[in-house]
Formats: structure tokens, sequence, C-alpha cells
């Protein structure tokens, strides 16, 4: 199996960053989170410049309840890349996971202007449908499903929009959209 290999790999190269980035991220999936922080430390003893090890061991603290110190380390992570989506995504999810709405707003905005990612469009239309924003909230569930037409997410979201509108036509268009690609939605 991975672990198997991956261990075998440690062996031969004890400060390979990905392989103890890996660990680290499965050891966080077992919820063996202080092998996860080791594994993550050991890998940014390596390589500081790591973003995605950054922003593993801030999940990892997050989930630990560390969340300054998540913080810190989703910070870091954008810094170093701030053209990583995957960053900036995932610190938008801790914001938003954190009740700072507006600061994930802004993270999310970020890796919109990145790279369109469904991720970033879903979050932000979900965030502006939140704040009652509902055109925003229509053009970043609009855009989203410009990136993919599958998206059930953006469907659900666009039909909520459309309804609140009083648009009950085009919102059952968008539910049924949802359904047909997410029945069990």
């Amino acid at each position: 199996d991975a672990e198997h290999e991956w261990l075998e790999a440690l062996a031969a190269g004890p400060a390979n960053v990905f392989v103890l980035d890996n660990l680290a991220l499965l050891r966080q999936h077992q919820h063996r989170y202080i092998e996860a922080l080791d594994y993550s430390w050991r890998a940014l003893r390596a390589r500081p410049a790591f973003t995605m090890a950054h922003v593993n061991l801030a999940e990892t603290l997050a989930l630990m309840g560390g969340s300054g110190e998540a913080d810190w380390q989703f910070r870091i992570a954008t810094a170093l890349s701030p053209l990583s989506t995957r960053a900036h995504n995932s610190y938008g999810k801790f914001l938003l996971d954190s009740g700072r709405l507006d600061n994930a707003r802004s993270e999310y905005e970020r890796s919109a202007a990145v790279d369109s990612t469904t991720d970033a469009y879903d979050q932000l239309g979900d965030i502006y449908l939140a704040s009652l924003d509902r055109p925003r909230a229509e053009q970043a569930f609009r855009r989203a499903l410009s990136v993919n037409p599958f998206d059930s997410h953006a469907h659900f979201g666009l039909g909520q929009v459309l309804e609140a509108a009083g648009r009950p036509g085009d919102a059952l268009h968008e539910i049924e959209s949802g359904l047909a690609m997410d029945p069990s939605n």
C-alpha cells in the first residue's frame, strides 16, 4: 500500500520533503495529529519554503484547535505562493470555519483572481448569498458553471438565487440540473 511505500522511501531518503508531507497528510486523515505535526515540521526543516507543507501543517493545527498557529501557517503559505489556489482556498475554508466571513471572502476572491476554480466561486457564491448580495452570488455561481457545467453545488446555489429573485422557472431548471448531477443532494 501507499503508506508502506512512503515509509520505504523515507528510509532511503529521510529528508525527502514530498514523502514527509504525504505522511503528514496521511496521519492527519488517520487523526494521528501528533505524528502529522512531526512529519510536517520535519518537511519544513528540510525545505522551509515548501508551501504545501505549510498548508497541511496549518490544517492539522486547525483540527487540533490551534487556530492562531494555523492562521500563521496559512499566511506563510499564501505569502510564499501567492498564485497557489490550493493555499488560498484552504485558508479561505479555515477562515470561513472560524466565522471570519469577510476575511474568507477576501481569500476566495484572491484565489479566483489567480485562477478560475469552482471551489473559489462556489464558496464566494455561498458567502454572497449569506450576505444577501444576490447579484454577486449569481455572478459567482455562473462563473463556477462556466468553469465546470457539471458543478451541482453551483446549480443548487444559482437556483436559490433565482428563486429569491422571483424567477421560479429558472430556479427550478437549475435545481433540476443539480439533481440530475447529484441525485442524493
